[in-house]
């Protein structure tokens, strides 16, 4: 019962003692009925009689509208009839599996516009229209437009992958993002694509910061996809791909001499190490992964604006398509489809 409503049923004193011949006595209704005439003696009464089948009384009229009353009413009595007069009883379809025959004729059913108004929601802008909104000038970079995933990026994120631009940390987990859900989608359409994780950048920016004895490691076995992938930053982005079948580690655009590679690779090894303890219960002296060799993938020209696209692509080439070129010539062009990419994948209306 809601504070503030008082539903209080009248007691037995405030109900007349009598009404209309009928007496109230606590919580029963008996109704007095004159007797019926007995017939005089000697004398022969003949009554008609017909047979009704069960069914037929059942669903009569009469035995419809009975049942619509409450039980201390279904008895005869003059008043009866005047109430069941007044019932607004429409025409009763009866339905022979139905073992209680139902008046639907009052039942008025809503439409579904009625009943749920449609809330017309504003029409999710074309890819051009949205480019556009991204590059206009005047509007807040820090206004959110696209989320993918549970990363929002603002209008400046995505003006990052203008050309010449570098990009932001966001967009690049987002781009990667991306690109793992297509090359889950590759796989399950055929088994024989490669598997490839990619780590996010602040799971790898981790790995590549722990200790031999720090305990971290993926939710799932890593070392059981074909390729592993990490974004680093070394003072510019790029990416390093595990190959889990060879045992190779491929470090792309670094330089062979460069010191930190010796790091980078005690690193992978350290990653490699607890991800069998934890997952395999193995020790990496006793696997094939103790001969981990690398290899130093060498690329010329870059800018340090372009290290990050050139990243992706790197990983698109590994994840999708294996065909796609790693040249400089291209990267203007995949800017614009990485920002087309987000467009689709990406949710609008997350406001």
């Amino acid at each position: 019962m809601r504070p503030g409503l008082s539903l209080r049923i009248p007691g037995i004193q405030e109900l007349s003692p009598t009404r209309n011949g009928v007496k109230f006595n606590s919580l029963s209704i008996s109704l007095s009925k004159p007797p019926s005439p007995r017939p005089s003696e000697g004398k022969n009464h003949h009554r008609t009689t017909t047979h009704s089948s069960p069914y037929s009384r059942i669903t009569s009229g009469a035995s419809i509208k009975k049942l619509a009353l409450p039980s201390f009413l279904r008895i005869s009595h003059e008043s009866r009839d005047e109430l069941l007069n007044k019932l607004p009883l429409g025409k009763t379809a009866i339905s022979q599996g139905s073992e209680c025959p139902t008046d639907t004729s009052s039942i008025q059913t809503l439409s579904k516009e009625q009943h749920c108004p449609s809330v017309r929601s504003t029409p999710a802008p074309s890819s051009d229209e949205f480019i556009d909104n991204i590059f206009e000038k005047g509007l807040s970079k820090e206004e959110l437009l696209l989320k993918v995933g549970k990363i929002a990026l603002s209008r400046g994120d995505l003006q990052s992958l203008h050309p010449q631009a570098a990009f932001t940390r966001n967009v690049i987990d987002a781009c990667l993002r991306c690109i793992k859900h297509k090359n889950r989608k590759l796989f399950k359409s055929a088994e024989s694509h490669d598997r490839v994780l990619i780590i996010n950048t602040t799971l790898s920016q981790h790995i590549f910061n722990s200790t031999k004895d720090t305990k971290l490691y993926c939710q799932r076995n890593s070392l059981k996809y074909e390729y592993v992938l990490f974004p680093i930053y070394i003072g510019y982005w790029t990416l390093l791909a595990l190959d889990n079948r060879q045992k190779n580690l491929q470090l792309y655009n670094m330089r062979k001499n460069d010191t930190i590679i010796e790091q980078i690779v005690i690193c992978v090894k350290d990653f490699i190490r607890r991800e069998l303890k934890h997952h395999e219960q193995k020790e990496i002296e006793v696997t094939g992964w103790r001969e981990l060799s690398y290899e130093v993938i060498e690329c010329e020209n870059i800018e340090e604006s372009d290290c990050a696209a050139f990243a992706i692509r790197i990983a698109y080439k590994v994840a999708i398509n294996n065909r796609a070129a790693l040249t400089i010539e291209i990267l203007d062009d995949f800017r614009y489809n990485l920002l087309i990419m987000l467009y689709k994948h990406g949710n609008q209306n997350f406001q």
